[in-house]
């Protein structure tokens, strides 16, 4: 469904670092997923969670004849 690149990953201070996210629904539904942020290894509680939200369509092309 969801995809985040790069998947783990550590930065130092000061550091920047792209996040990307591939949406690619397998079917018709609307998806909403939490994901979790975690800093300095502690894995008990998340620092931030990231909602990310989706809708799965069927793939269709539109034509308009003169």
């Amino acid at each position: 469904m969801f995809t985040v690149e790069p998947d783990p990953g550590v930065l130092n201070y000061e550091d920047e670092n792209i996040i990307q996210f591939a949406f690619v629904p397998w079917e018709i539904n609307t998806y909403d997923i939490k994901l979790p942020i975690y800093l300095d290894d502690e894995f008990d509680k998340p620092y931030q969670e990231l909602q990310l939200k989706g809708i799965g369509a069927l793939p269709r092309i539109l034509f308009d004849r003169p």
